[in-house]
């Protein structure tokens, strides 16, 4: 199964929270959609906060939203109910 790996920038106690629930909550505005780039520490997935959760998602549960080339950053949308426990590798 191909995989990819992808990172959610948050807050310190949001990423432990993730982390340690090992689950992730889409916020009601995002429709069940969780977002992520494929930089652990990239220039516009900062601005969501300064820590990243480090997941490891099977391509096909994941959708492309937008790219910036310039940056090579990429960003993508996952169901958060398809996002499982084991994808969850940790703070990044």
């Amino acid at each position: 199964m191909d995989m990819i790996d992808l990172y959610h920038h948050t807050t310190e106690s949001s990423a432990d929270k993730i982390v340690a629930e090992r689950k992730f909550r889409a916020a009601q505005e995002y429709k069940g959609q969780v977002w992520f780039s494929n930089v652990r520490h990239g220039f516009y997935g900062r601005e969501y906060g300064p820590i990243a959760v480090h997941v490891r998602m099977p391509v096909r549960l994941v959708k492309e939203e937008a790219s910036y080339v310039e940056r090579e950053e990429v960003f993508y949308v996952v169901q958060a109910g398809d996002i499982l426990p084991e994808h969850i590798i940790g703070v990044a």
